[in-house]
């Protein structure tokens, strides 16, 4: 009877070295960023709008910072976004129904 040597899984460096971590706030920076730059175009007054803005893209630049030594690492990294900033769903959940679909009623006759 042959006995199958044991297989290690080994995970990519980036993870052993303890950047999960760091993977999570760059993620966390990038949403709290979006969500700075929603409230900065919901502000009335100028100046808090440039205060938002000016906090988005601190957290933008540390998030890119981070980004930069994970790929150095070597995490899969996909490429910068040149274009728009992560877009706020708006309206992502409808109206509750009695019957859970949107739309509908439910009328006992």
């Amino acid at each position: 009877m042959r006995v199958m040597p044991s297989v290690r899984r080994t995970s990519p460096a980036w993870t052993r070295s303890g950047s999960v971590d760091q993977f999570r706030r760059m993620i966390l920076l990038l949403e709290t960023a979006a969500v700075l730059e929603a409230r900065a175009e919901r502000a009335d007054h100028p100046t808090q709008a440039a205060t938002l803005r000016r906090r988005a893209e601190q957290r933008l630049r540390e998030a890119e910072t981070i980004r930069d030594v994970l790929a150095a690492e070597g995490a899969a990294i996909s490429a910068r976004r040149t274009g728009a900033r992560t877009p706020i769903r708006q309206g992502a959940f409808s109206d509750a129904t009695s019957t859970g679909r949107p739309g509908r009623s439910s009328s006992c006759s």
